[in-house]
Formats: C-alpha cells, sequence, structure tokens
C-alpha cells in the first residue's frame, strides 16, 4: 500500500502535464487558424479592389460621355454611382472573423472603405489605392499599438474631402455624418 500513493500522485501529476502540454498546442493552433481565417479575408478585400477601381473608371467614362454629348438632365439622374456592394460585403465577412483588437481595427478599416465611397470617382480611385498599403501594414505590425487610428483619420480625411462633417469625438464608432450646408457667396441672390 506504500506504492499506492507515489505511483497516484506520479499518475495525477502526469495528466495534469499532459493536459497542459494539449491545452497549449490546441489553443497555438486556434490562434494559428484565427490568423489564416482573418489574413484570407482580408486579401479576398484587397483582391477586390481592382474590380471596384474598374467600376470607378466605368462610371467616370459614363459620366465623361454623358458631359461630352451633353446628355440630358435625365440621363444624369439615373447616373448613379456603383455601390460598394462586392467590397462592402468582403468587409463585413472579415468583421465576423475578426475578434477582440483585430476587430475593432477592421471596423475601422469599413468606416475608411465606406468614407471613400462618397467621393467622386477619381478620388475613390485614388484613395483606394493607399487601403491595401495600409492593410498590408496593419497586419506586418507596422502601424503601432493602436492600429485602429491610422483608419479612423483616414476616413476622416475622406469625410472632410467630400465635405462632410467628421462624427463627434464622442462617437467614432458609429460614425454620424452630415453633408455640410452648401455655403452661398453673399453677393448672390436667388
Amino acid at each position: 500500500m506504500s506504492e499506492f500513493w507515489p505511483t497516484l500522485l506520479a499518475t495525477i501529476v502526469g495528466a495534469a502535464f499532459a493536459g497542459a502540454v494539449t491545452w497549449l498546442i490546441f489553443a497555438r493552433q486556434s490562434h494559428q487558424v484565427y490568423v489564416t481565417r482573418l489574413d484570407e479575408a482580408l486579401v479576398g478585400i484587397v483582391l477586390a479592389i481592382p474590380a471596384r477601381v474598374q467600376q470607378l473608371d466605368d462610371y467616370q467614362t459614363y459620366l465623361d460621355d454623358l458631359e461630352a454629348g451633353a446628355g440630358t438632365d435625365a440621363q444624369y439622374q439615373e447616373a448613379l454611382p456603383p455601390g460598394p456592394y462586392d467590397l462592402g460585403v468582403r468587409l463585413e465577412a472579415a468583421r465576423m472573423v475578426a475578434r477582440g483588437e483585430d476587430a475593432k481595427t477592421l471596423g475601422e478599416v469599413a468606416s475608411a472603405f465606406y468614407a471613400t465611397s462618397s467621393l467622386p470617382p477619381k478620388a475613390q480611385r485614388a484613395r483606394l489605392s493607399h487601403l491595401p498599403e495600409l492593410m498590408r501594414k496593419w497586419r506586418h505590425g507596422e502601424l503601432g499599438k493602436q492600429p485602429w487610428s491610422t483608419f479612423t483619420r483616414f476616413a476622416f480625411d475622406a469625410d472632410k474631402r467630400a465635405g462632410l462633417t467628421p462624427p463627434p469625438p464622442w462617437d467614432p464608432v458609429n460614425r454620424i455624418v452630415t453633408k455640410l450646408p452648401d455655403l452661398k457667396d453673399p453677393g448672390t441672390t436667388e
């Protein structure tokens, strides 16, 4: 009976050690799967940008053709800009995968993208070319401990260029944006 307790203790210690090693392996593998899924979702976003740029180019060509041919008001009314559907869906899918700080940063990436969609086609194209580079820098850790702030500044800049007021400082996540009033020349009467 004297060998029973040491054997039981050794068995318990061995089982605890095996359980801890198994848990560490599982946690590491789970993290690797998460990173892989998030990176694949982000690559999907980046690869969808050329299609968005092509839509913007086609729309700009359409507008140029209307202007050159002196299109009617009805044609201009129907000349709706392309919606941000494909990229928007990819962003939302990536946001479903993201967790923690990645989710916060990806939320600001979405805000940055949606802010660019209110710009004219050429300006959108220019701003969209910067988004993949910033996303790469985020994933490589080059944007510091608060990468989301870079995308927030990007969105504020796009809003400012579009003539929209930025969201109030106490509400950066909901992105309450309003159109600035048209400032009329005081010397003109209407």
